[in-house]
């Protein structure tokens, strides 16, 4: 009876991580990202880029935007590539996970800073994405593990910024230790963050 859990729990993530692996294409293929989202670490080209270093996160940004701090970052025009393990912590394996984006010359399906955000979710929702949370000045979608953000003018419904998040389903895990590390996670995200 394991065998045939097992079996079957790795069955499921591997159709779910084929789904959330043609979404991610698809946003590559449609966007201009110097790094395209979860490519693998190892193969991304950081020569040239600046760091913005974080807790569990390593953020990438193009010299050519000049050298930009944690303070600058949130008036800056630039695109920050962020690399972590996430959800892959245990195995090590790192990805570009979160790509920001307030260059007006970087494009998500066509879509950049200053265009409009009602007709950008609009075509996401075109596309598949499930929009998930809307003030007005904050939007959110999801298709899978796939999420975009915007940040919007309100009252010209402007896009400021783009945020793309991917993660890598734990596709990784050996036969029979699914869950073994999540004592591991629990203390390493949760416990120690919380004390500090």
């Amino acid at each position: 009876n394991e065998n045939l859990i097992d079996d079957s729990v790795n069955s499921e993530t591997t159709v779910i991580q084929k789904q959330e692996d043609e979404i991610v294409e698809d946003i590559n293929n449609n966007s201009n990202f110097a790094i395209n989202l979860l490519t693998p670490a190892e193969e991304a080209d950081f020569e040239g880029f600046g760091t913005i270093p974080g807790f569990g996160v390593t953020g990438y940004y193009d010299k050519k935007y000049g050298d930009i701090t944690e303070n600058d970052a949130l008036n800056a025009s630039y695109v920050q590539y962020d690399v972590t393990s996430y959800p892959d912590i245990g195995f090590g394996k790192k990805y570009v996970t979160g790509i920001y984006i307030s260059d007006p010359e970087i494009h998500v399906y066509g879509y950049s800073v200053g265009d409009n955000s009602e007709e950008f979710f609009d075509f996401l929702e075109g596309k598949g994405f499930e929009e998930y949370y809307n003030n007005g000045r904050y939007m959110m979608c999801s298709k899978g593990k796939v999420k975009i953000r915007c940040d919007v003018k309100r009252e010209k419904q402007e896009i400021i910024d783009i945020a793309v998040f991917g993660a890598k389903l734990r596709d990784l895990t050996p036969k029979g230790k699914a869950g073994v590390l999540q004592g591991v996670r629990i203390v390493s995200q949760v416990l120690i963050p919380g004390i500090i």
